[in-house]
């Protein structure tokens, strides 16, 4: 259930990124996911240091100041509960 997932930091956040033409295949399944994402700064970049669960299927994002998605696509194998994307602190 990893979730793929673009984060800045409140003092340097990402800055200008487009996704263009992805198509993310995922197996899906999750009944379940974690409400409340920590912000660990000094424990990046580990994979499970935003939680094991995030709340979104395909990327999970935060922080990013101007973010473009142009042709951007979740699908999954299975039924999942969770959003495609899910944007914290995004312009």
């Amino acid at each position: 259930q990893t979730t793929s997932n673009i984060c800045g930091h409140i003092e340097s956040p990402i800055e200008n990124l487009t996704l263009r033409n992805v198509l993310l295949e995922l197996e899906g399944g999750a009944t379940e996911f974690e409400e409340i994402v920590p912000e660990r700064k000094t424990a990046y970049p580990e994979v499970y240091v935003l939680g094991k669960v995030l709340p979104a299927k395909g990327i999970y994002f935060r922080r990013v100041n101007g973010l473009t998605l142009d042709n951007v696509q979740v699908k999954t194998l299975r039924e999942d509960c969770r959003e495609d994307f899910v944007f914290e602190h995004v312009k």
